[in-house]
């Protein structure tokens, strides 16, 4: 009777310490995957990508008022060079995109902007023609007044998606906007000013 009871005994400790020692390695696990994710997020955090748009020029304009018609005659194309700087460690998948021209609130123009894939630490360059779809803007009649004022503004937009992966998928978004002011009746583009927003 005695030696069955010792060896419940022997028995129920030892499954308890295996017990033990299961928590304790699993305890191990977790807070190893713990200490890695932190140290992944400081040394290895996502940073914004950065925007850059280098120049901002008139590739072609065609520019005529006929004002005893009340018409105008208008074609114009930019030329935008842009880079994209990726900060981080690891690279930066983006995915295809579509920058636009607009005059006022009205899209008037695009053109795509092919994904890809920039290196760490590395950067992008995109040399954008963007076209005037001219049946869009000769339909609203306040861009005949802006017309016969002489300066007209327009206004560019890019937005470019992308993502890191750093433990897991973070997404991105690399961002541009300028404003595009052209004389018309001299068909130079009289200055451009550009704000950036990079955001996650």
């Amino acid at each position: 009777m005695s030696s069955t009871t010792d060896s419940s005994e022997v028995s129920e400790t030892a499954n308890r310490r295996r017990k033990i020692m299961c928590i304790c390695i699993s305890a191990t696990v977790v807070s190893l995957i713990l200490a890695l994710l932190v140290l992944g997020i400081i040394f290895l955090g996502p940073k914004q990508p950065k925007t850059t748009v280098n120049s901002v020029s008139l590739n072609h304009i065609d520019f005529s008022v006929d004002v005893f018609h009340f018409r105008v005659h208008f074609n114009m194309s930019l030329d935008i060079n842009i880079t994209v700087q990726n900060p981080n460690r690891v690279g930066l998948n983006f995915s295809d995109s579509v920058a636009h021209l607009l005059y006022r609130d009205l899209f008037i123009g695009e053109v795509p902007v092919p994904g890809g894939h920039i290196p760490a630490n590395g950067q992008q360059n995109w040399d954008l023609n963007l076209v005037l779809m001219a049946d869009r803007l000769l339909s609203d009649p306040q861009f005949y007044l802006d017309a016969i004022s002489g300066t007209t503004r327009f206004h560019t937009q890019m937005r470019i998606p992308g993502r890191v992966r750093i433990l897991f998928d973070i997404k991105m978004l690399a961002y541009a906007d300028c404003d595009v002011d052209i004389h018309l009746i001299s068909k130079k583009l009289f200055r451009y000013s550009c704000s950036y927003r990079p955001g996650l």
